[in-house]
């Protein structure tokens, strides 16, 4: 979906290099939907008559030499004489396949394209490359010299790379492609497609975190229960990731060193506004830490964080790297975090309790009085839904247990207030229905969820009595 001009190019690229050679290299984010392209092409050209030659980088293989040309090269083995018998044997040394004195890169490489050139004699052929930025650097040599001296022969060398990364590959004089997000039409068209029936606010969160991410769209939503699909529960500030759209990121947040990850991480919880970096700053310094600018320079060399000096603003490029980051992070570091950012916004209560709910190891009444407030200024303002996990966190908070029962009751009335049902049911039945409170979030279940208005003047009249 939403890929009409890409598909346009790279099938003009295959239809060029029946006659005479073409090369083309995808550039995007991870997740954007290259693999899916290349998928395509490679069905595209095989339903032409293509011969298909795919490469996949691999991160663990990176070390090994020429160990993506054996993949290239391996179907191709039984053709080696075809070519001079010289070429035939560094290709066999290059792949370990006969012993020799060590041949040079440049013998390899005019070899192995000696042998596609005598392949595409017959019939055209497709090299298809993906996970460029995994390719060992022998590899990557030998790779990029082809596809570079493609004239007069019968073959397309698409490749593909995340932007920024492409490890090996040097792209110099390689036409490129780049792949960007999806439309917010298309993402909204993919987004329904794959996942129907999302309530309209799940589905705008959803949107919102994805940013035209075709892997985020249709991944995101299958990490939620079906009460949080339906709307009927308040998503979490950090959207679950499956494993696939962990890795997408993870990759990048391990190379940071652990000093520059807990910047990223104070980024991450803080919320991203404007003039945060004043903030950051102060919450950095408040660990004991000198702060240093060199931090937030690796933070952007490392292609996850954008930093504005007019707003004064930080922030990750893409969601899904907060998220992928936070996920990342060990429970203590995160609570640590979340300390030293509630340590400096005493003019911003309710961020400053929220953080301090996050960081709390245990029961904590002082923490879980600040939530409590913060969840009636919500109340008050018709947030339903954010008082009501406001309540049932200060309840979790509460060292006694007639507090933690009574904030329970408070966390039930406001999400049947708020029309969260099955929330209400859940923390009715954890509760009590002896006080006015209490009663009323039964009443809102046994009237909007069973119809039963006979229970309902039972469990209210006793009490309003």
């Amino acid at each position: 979906m939403g890929r009409t001009s890409e598909l346009s190019v790279l099938k003009a690229v295959l239809a060029e290099a029946s006659t005479g050679g073409r090369a083309i290299l995808l550039e995007g984010d991870p997740g954007v939907g290259k693999t899916v392209l290349l998928d395509t092409v490679t069905d595209c050209a095989r339903g032409h008559g293509a011969t298909v030659l795919r490469v996949v980088g691999v991160e663990a293989e990176q070390e090994l030499a020429f160990s993506a040309l054996h993949q290239l090269l391996y179907p191709l083995l039984d053709q080696l004489p075809r070519i001079p018998a010289f070429q035939g044997g560094v290709l066999e040394q290059a792949l370990s396949i006969r012993e020799g004195s060590p041949p040079g890169r440049f013998a390899i490489s005019t070899a192995a394209l000696a042998l596609l050139r005598v392949v595409a004699k017959e019939e055209p052929v497709c090299v298809v490359v993906d996970d460029a930025h995994w390719i060992d650097q022998s590899s990557a040599e030998v790779l990029t010299f082809m596809a570079r001296r493609l004239s007069g022969c019968r073959v397309a060398f698409v490749m593909a790379a995340r932007s920024g990364w492409n490890g090996f590959v040097d792209p110099a004089g390689l036409p490129i492609l780049t792949v960007p997000p999806l439309s917010p039409e298309d993402a909204r068209t993919l987004l329904e497609h794959s996942h129907p029936g999302l309530a309209e606010s799940t589905r705008q969160r959803l949107l919102d975190e994805a940013e035209g991410n075709p892997l985020a769209l249709i991944e995101l939503p299958e990490q939620l229960n079906p009460a949080q699909r339906h709307g009927e529960e308040p998503l979490p500030a950090n959207l679950p990731l499956s494993a696939r759209l962990e890795s997408v990121f993870a990759d990048r947040i391990r190379l940071l060193t652990p000093a520059t990850r807990f910047l990223l991480l104070l980024v991450a919880l803080d919320g991203q506004r404007t003039g945060n970096l004043r903030q950051i700053r102060e919450a950095w310094e408040t660990t004991g830490q000198h702060w240093e600018d060199r931090l937030l320079e690796d933070s952007e060399a490392s292609g996850l964080l954008r930093i504005d000096q007019m707003e004064e603003r930080v922030a990750f490029y893409h969601p899904m790297a907060r998220s992928c980051l936070v996920y990342m992070s060990s429970a203590g570091r995160r609570r640590a975090a979340h300390r030293a950012l509630a340590s400096v916004l005493d003019n911003a209560p309710e961020r400053r309790a929220w953080h301090l709910a996050h960081a709390a190891e245990g029961p904590n009444e002082a923490v879980a009085q600040e939530l409590s407030r913060v969840a009636e200024r919500a109340l008050a303002r018709a947030g339903a839904a954010e008082a009501s996990a406001a309540f049932r966190r200060a309840a979790e908070l509460s060292p006694h247990r007639d507090a933690r029962a009574r904030r329970l009751e408070e966390a039930a009335f406001a999400a049947g207030i708020g029309g969260q049902l099955k929330a209400a049911s859940e923390l009715v039945a954890a509760g009590s229905a002896e006080t006015l409170r209490g009663a009323a979030a039964a009443a809102y279940v046994l009237f909007h969820r069973d119809g039963d208005t006979d229970a309902v003047f039972r469990t209210l009249l006793p009490v309003l009595r």
